[in-house]
This record gives C-alpha cells, sequence and structure tokens, in this order.
C-alpha cells in the first residue's frame, strides 16, 4: 500500500505523485494516467507501452521501475523517486549563468550513458529535454518519463512521429522524412545535442 505525500509533476497524459511505500518503507513516485485520458483511443496502451519500456531498462541515469498497478480502471506505475529537481529547474535557478565546463561534461557523460542504455534495451525515449531529466544527490543524472518511447521493432511510419518538444526535435522527425529500423536513435542523439547547446549556453 501507498500513502500519497504530495504531486511533483504533471502531464498530458498523466500525472506524477510522491508516496511512500508503506511496506518496504521507502519514498516512491508513481505515475497515475489522468482519467479523461484513459477514455482516449489506444491511451491505456500507450501508457502501458511506456511502463514495458522504462522496465526493460536497469541502469543509474535511467528512473526504475518498480511496479506496475490498477486503482478504480486507472493504471498506474511506480517508479523510483529520485530526491532532488529537474534539469529544467537548477539551469533556471542559476539564472542564465551555464553550468562550469566540468559540470557540463559531467552532466552530459551520464545523459549519454542512460540513453545508451535505453538504445541498448530496444527503445528510443524521443523527448529528452531538460524537464525529463532528475538532477538527484551526488550530482547523479537519471533520465525520466518515457511518455512517448518507441520500441526498434515496432513498425515505423514518420507522419507519426511528430510529437515531442519543438525545441528538441530533429528536423527529420518535424519533416516527416525519419527512415531505416535504426533511425530513432539518431531522434535522441538530435536532442541530446540540443540538451548541449543549453548547457554550454544557459539557454
Amino acid at each position: 500500500s501507498y500513502q500519497i505525500i504530495d504531486r511533483i509533476g504533471e502531464g498530458a497524459m498523466g500525472v506524477v505523485l510522491r508516496a511512500h511505500d508503506m511496506r518496504l518503507d521507502r519514498d516512491v513516485a508513481i505515475k497515475v494516467i489522468r482519467p479523461s485520458a484513459v477514455e482516449r483511443p489506444d491511451a491505456r496502451e500507450r501508457f502501458l507501452a511506456e511502463a514495458r519500456a522504462m522496465a526493460r531498462v536497469r541502469h543509474p541515469n535511467v528512473v526504475e521501475v518498480h511496479a506496475l498497478g490498477e486503482w478504480l480502471g486507472l493504471p498506474y506505475i511506480v517508479m523510483e523517486y529520485v530526491h532532488g529537481t529537474t534539469l529544467d529547474d537548477w539551469l533556471a535557478l542559476r539564472e542564465d549563468r551555464p553550468p562550469t565546463v566540468d559540470e557540463a561534461i559531467g552532466i552530459l557523460d551520464q545523459l549519454c550513458l542512460g540513453v545508451e542504455a535505453i538504445h541498448a534495451s530496444g527503445a528510443a525515449h524521443r523527448d529528452l529535454k531538460a524537464g525529463n531529466v532528475l538532477l538527484g544527490p551526488g550530482f547523479r543524472i537519471v533520465v525520466a518519463d518515457f511518455g512517448i518511447a518507441r520500441t526498434f521493432r515496432e513498425h515505423l511510419d514518420p507522419a507519426s512521429l511528430g510529437s515531442g518538444t519543438p525545441a528538441t526535435m530533429a528536423p527529420e522527425v518535424v519533416l516527416g522524412t525519419v527512415t531505416g529500423p535504426r533511425a530513432l536513435e539518431s531522434v535522441d542523439v538530435y536532442a541530446l545535442g540540443a540538451l548541449l547547446f543549453t548547457l554550454v549556453t544557459g539557454h
């Protein structure tokens, strides 16, 4: 059983809550699909696909999934709770002062390791941005939110990939020209480049 503590994030498809796992005596993050979203075609399957994509990855730089469940007909994902902040909020607190070179390299190195692990599991994240990257204790970087992840074995329809965050979307995604069985990897690589630009320039 879980005791809800507070809300820590939300998106178009779900709400993320901080909760306490009463049995294991630890804090966790629980992502619950919105009641309005669960009625949309394929929404439940997309939510479950996110959970499966996250569960396949075991790496310190990728958020860990603990369990999958359902409450009053609403599926939810129980995940590791990372004590800290998002990279987006961390950068905002610096008031446009870009990270030092060592900080930028330390963040990018861990990001690349996390993305490499995601790709090795057979999936692409497809929405890498500062708001989906967590900065935890010991300057640990954790990739989170697999809401629009896709596996490499799925049928790739370029026209269906036009979702994500505009500032970090690869041109081939915007133009609908993504091709090839491993093309999804390049989508994440482009987003990593955009994140590097943000780290180096501070905006």
